[in-house]
């Protein structure tokens, strides 16, 4: 949800790229977590482990693209990887796939990388 309310990032950049509407993923996301508040789970230790997954996967998505910090970029790819959790579930609904999502990110990198370079 942190990706889709904070300052455009590199992460909202490539939604909004895919023509992904980040209202409608985040109002799908509110309805998924509203109803899991109804009926709580019984312990918390999957979203430890999941988040704990998601942080590596999100890094591993920062080296692989050869960028020394993590972004919201990292953190959505991340998610798509790890294949667990309500975004990574949400995001396949609205056609974001981790390959075209990847891809994206590249472009959106190299983008912003030659225009710090022009003269």
């Amino acid at each position: 949800m942190g990706v889709l309310k904070g300052p455009p990032g590199v992460g909202m950049a490539a939604l909004t790229n895919l023509k992904i509407n980040p209202d409608s993923i985040r109002q799908e996301i509110e309805n998924v977590i509203q109803t899991a508040v109804e009926d709580p789970p019984d312990h918390r230790s999957p979203l430890t482990r999941l988040s704990g997954k998601l942080m590596d996967c999100a890094a591993c998505e920062a080296q692989l693209l050869k960028q020394r910090l993590v972004g919201t970029e990292h953190f959505l790819l991340g998610m798509l990887e790890v294949g667990e959790g309500v975004a990574a579930n949400v995001l396949p609904n609205h056609g974001v796939s981790l390959g075209t999502l990847r891809d994206e990110v590249i472009k959106i990198r190299n983008e912003r990388q030659s225009i710090r370079e022009a003269p």
